[in-house]
């Protein structure tokens, strides 16, 4: 699944036991400098702050605790964390004493009393449990009446109720009892709190079993149990999550802080073995933890996480109870091992920075794999602004400056280059190269470096750390997530960098993202780029304060042959599908009209289309421009392929007529208004053809090069073939300024980070102003701020090469 953007707590009795001498202040400290966004604070935490000498002056319980509330929040306050619950509210649900009901409300009282001087919105409550001496009933009905007075009574102090189902409760052990008791209930504040041990344990394991610690058909039982999940839980439902796993528990208890025999094993499990999610490497986990989260995110849930870890280290009286992820130094942490990414670490290496880059997917090199490695660039600054003139005039100023020195740096480091190949992308000039050699020789140069830098893949970051979380504040590091080659088990690593820098491949695959900024309908184009480009360096970095460049609904892409589906096709095939000899054709939507001047490029009417009822676009042409345009490669390195056949191959709709009657007929087939599309082929045809300044087009034509030739005058035979917009990156991102910095929406520079590649904006604006070779001069921008703001030699490009003086000698005219 993707990548899921969520808040994370800790439970502060996750962080060393109060009774071994762990403050609530050094626990604090310890969330922050952890990275962490909040806290669940445990009553036995607030309790033991409560017993301090400094509140000898109260006298009476509910004084101290309430005293210790307003000091605790004053500490979380100061260090930027929120306290989202207090927990553990026991020995209440299943009461049937009238007394004890009594006892325990007047008890939920002060606790949600607490809660608003803590400014915390959660009260847990869990099932009750061993051991017990008051009288309970198993009746659900009871039970439910029970919880409607607790949330009632919440509903007075704005605060909700979270039940979890402990898995050695002795009347509730499962969620599907909590959420029968939620829908008797049938108030909005009462919700589940959902643990993945409590879910995972009680479904699947056997917590003495260390051969075999999931029981015969355990997993099986877990999976129904996660399907049923789906279909009945809503976000909604869900007060918040708890993340946990656990190794196997000794049936002796030897060393164990507190043994009890009769305890059920669930319980000895559960108070001494369970661990934070993803570190087996570390302790053993043993539970299918990540499947319930994973089912929980699928939900839609987006609330708080808590991490929650009961374990006998939790009784060290040393600071080692407070460290809950490994920590790794280095100078640089670059995030996305893309074009752009690669570049970065590369320059910045060889300059003398340790650098690590974490890549998410299975392999490096990101969308650019899929390329056919055109690196190009426009002919010139003018050009540029011409064609781009929304976009940032200093960025472009400084990538044009660049441009051609990169081309000749790839010659000089041996990357086969071809020669100068234009025009590309209406405006530009292009030199081919081998991505797989570029790559290969990025990753050499890292190697070599002799300063200890590395490249991660199956790595992503999902926090960046900041000087006391205050956006716009210093980045100096993040918490990365690592998975195991074989998918399962990731260990989550705090990096502290001097520097980061977001090189994540654009936002393009992310739904919530095109939909936001694209507009409505834009999480169905088609994607053409790698799976892994969902926006986290965006979302990073609006997290760490940045701004958005302009252009933020505008993006590159082809017309691709259709109907298509994604999965349908391999990322290979994306450029022999895509339909480059649009500006040679007629374009017209279902309605059977033009709808934007074709000359302009697929790159720019494939947004145009991508705005059309249905986003159903219909390229017409003759054999000529069959033979000329769609038969043979684009550039060197493109390859010959008949596009017309590969569309075929998949599927799609591409037919051909002996006559332009019969092309008609072809179309009113697939659904085009036939009239009005002979009206426009006729109308079309007297407009080119001749001056009469009177015939009007839908849209008027040769903006950016010679109309496309009339059908009327055309050779037989005529074709048409169906066409649907793609997004291959999106043009918009996050603001930088020319060294690379992410800065605010007020242009103040983000101290220690960076963006490069198609995370940055301010370059293209609906016209495109490049795609590899910028994402590498980004990326050495990246490298050249390094070295210099951290004493470092600076990498340097060459001088232009004398065989391309003559785009710059023809610019200065």
């Amino acid at each position: 699944m993707a990548s899921v953007r969520v808040r994370i707590a800790i439970a502060t009795n996750a962080l060393g036991k109060a009774v071994s001498g762990h403050t609530i202040e050094t626990k604090l400290e310890a969330v922050k400098r952890h990275g962490f966004d909040g806290v669940e604070l445990a009553f036995e935490d607030l309790e033991s702050h409560a017993a301090l000498g400094e509140y000898d002056g109260l006298s009476g319980r509910e004084d101290r605790l309430r005293a210790a509330a307003a000091d605790i929040k004053s500490k979380a306050t100061a260090l930027s964390l929120e306290i989202i619950a207090v927990n553990p509210f026991v020995s209440y649900d299943g009461l049937v004493e009238l007394a004890d009901i009594e006892e325990r409300l007047q008890e939920a009282e002060l606790w949600l009393q607490l809660l608003q001087i803590l400014e915390a919105p959660i009260l847990q409550i869990c099932s009750c449990i061993y051991p017990l001496e008051k009288t309970i009933t198993p009746d659900i009905h009871k039970i439910a009446a029970n919880m409607r007075r607790l949330g009632e009574l919440a509903l007075k102090y704005d605060k909700i109720v979270a039940y979890e189902a402990i898995a050695w409760g002795i009347h509730i052990d499962t969620w599907q009892q909590i959420q029968d008791i939620v829908a008797l209930v049938d108030l909005p504040n009462v919700r589940h709190c959902l643990d993945t041990f409590h879910i995972a344990a009680k479904e699947a394991g056997d917590p003495f079993n260390k051969s075999s610690p999931i029981r015969p058909g355990g997993l099986e039982n877990l999976q129904a149990s996660l399907d049923e999940m789906k279909k009945t839980i809503r976000p909604s439902d869900i007060g918040y999550f708890q993340l946990s796993d656990a190794t196997v528990a000794d049936p002796e208890q030897k060393n164990y802080p507190r043994r009890d025999f009769n305890q059920p094993s669930y319980m000895t499990q559960s108070r001494n073995c369970r661990i934070f999610p993803c570190e087996p490497s570390r302790y053993g986990g043993s539970l299918p933890a990540l499947e319930v989260a994973k089912t929980v995110f699928e939900l839609g849930y987006r609330g708080w996480v808590s991490l929650e870890a009961f374990h006998t280290d939790m009784w060290k009286t040393d600071a080692s109870a407070l460290e809950v992820m490994e920590t790794i130094t280095v100078d640089v942490l670059v995030c996305g091992g893309g074009m752009s990414g690669l570049a970065c670490a590369a320059f910045a290496a060889e300059s003398g920075a340790k650098v690590l880059v974490v890549e998410k997917q299975a392999s490096i090199g990101g969308s650019s794999l899929y390329s056919a490695g055109m690196f190009w660039g426009p002919r010139d600054y003018e050009a540029l602004r011409q064609w781009v003139p929304d976009g940032d005039r200093e960025l472009q100023r400084a990538w044009m400056d660049d441009y051609l020195p990169a081309v000749e740096w790839m010659r000089q480091m041996g990357v086969p280059t071809s020669q100068r190949f234009s025009p590309i992308m209406t405006i530009g000039v292009g030199y081919p190269i081998k991505i797989p050699h570029l790559h290969d020789l990025h990753l050499r140069r890292i190697k070599n470096s002799a300063t200890g830098s590395e490249v991660w893949t199956r790595t992503q970051v999902i926090k960046l750390l900041q000087d006391n979380e205050i956006p716009g504040s210093r980045v100096s590091g993040a918490i990365i997530q690592r998975w195991s080659s074989n998918g399962q088990d990731p260990q989550y690593l705090k990096v502290r960098a001097k520097r980061v820098v977001l090189a994540t491949g654009g936002f393009q695959g992310s739904s919530d993202l095109t939909s936001k900024h694209l507009g409505p309908g834009a999480d169905n184009i088609f994607v053409r780029s790698n799976q892994g480009s969902v926006g986290d360096g965006l979302n990073l970095a609006s997290s760490a304060g940045a701004g958005n460049s302009r252009g933020m609904g505008t993006y590159y892409g082809h017309l691709l042959a259709a109907p298509l589906r994604r999965e349908a096709v391999t990322p290979y095939d994306f450029l022999p599908l895509a339909q480059y000899q649009s500006r040679h054709c007629l374009l017209i939507n279902e309605s059977g009209r033009r709808f934007t001047d074709e000359t302009l490029g697929d790159e720019v009417v494939n947004q145009y289309l991508a705005k059309q009822d249905n986003r159903r676009g219909f390229l017409l042409f003759d054999d000529k421009t069959r033979r000329k345009h769609c038969v043979s490669a684009l550039f060197p390195n493109a390859g010959d392929v008949d596009r017309l056949a590969k569309a075929r191959s998949h599927g799609c709709n591409v037919a051909s007529a002996p006559t332009l009657d019969g092309l008609v007929k072809i179309l009113e087939g697939w659904g085009v208004n036939g009239q009005q599309a002979r009206h426009t082929i006729e109308q079309y045809h007297r407009a080119v053809t001749s001056n009469d300044a009177k015939i009007s087009l839908d849209v008027p034509v040769g903006r950016a090069g010679p109309p496309p030739d009339s059908l009327l005058d055309g050779e037989a035979d005529f074709f048409a073939m169906e066409v649907q917009p793609s997004i291959t990156f999106s043009y918009g991102g996050i603001a930088i300024d020319r060294n690379g910095h992410a800065i605010t929406a007020d242009k103040a520079p983000i101290p220690g980070l960076l963006v490069a590649g198609v995370d940055a904006g301010g370059f293209s604006n609906l016209g495109y102003a490049g795609g590899l070779a910028l994402a590498f001069v980004t990326g050495f921008w990246t490298a050249r701020t390094i070295a210099r703001e951290l004493g470092l030699v600076e990498p340097k490009l060459p001088s232009i090469a004398p065989e391309d003086r003559d785009l710059t000698a023809r610019a200065s005219l």
